[in-house]
């Protein structure tokens, strides 16, 4: 059975017919997220790593109101603007203990 997961932690889907994610059984689908304030729906952080933080704590947000956590996350897939940017965002995932999941980039 399909559920579509909705919480108001993490960034809103506003003006686009999307949902934050869809859990399909034990599966749980999150929608592509970025840098965004939930209250505010501003663009956060000044630096990649602020952002990075910020994305991932909606993905976060999202997982808990689907009955998941980050350990559970099998793929991620990154878009990067500026491939100088590998570097600091390959040290920041080994900082935060995501290093085991693939990682698509």
């Amino acid at each position: 059975m399909k559920k579509v997961i909705f919480t108001e932690k993490a960034q809103k889907p506003e003006g686009m017919p999307y949902s934050q994610a869809i859990k399909v059984g034990n599966t749980v689908y999150v929608a592509g997220q970025g840098p965004f304030d939930p209250a505010t729906g501003s663009l956060v952080g000044n630096t990649l790593e602020d952002q990075a933080r910020r994305t991932l704590d909606n993905v976060k947000a999202i997982l808990e109101e689907a009955g998941a956590t980050l350990k559970e996350v099998v793929k991620v897939t990154v878009l990067l603007g500026d491939g100088q940017d590998l570097m600091s965002l390959i040290g920041f995932i080994k900082i935060i203990s995501l290093n085991r999941i693939q990682l698509e980039l």
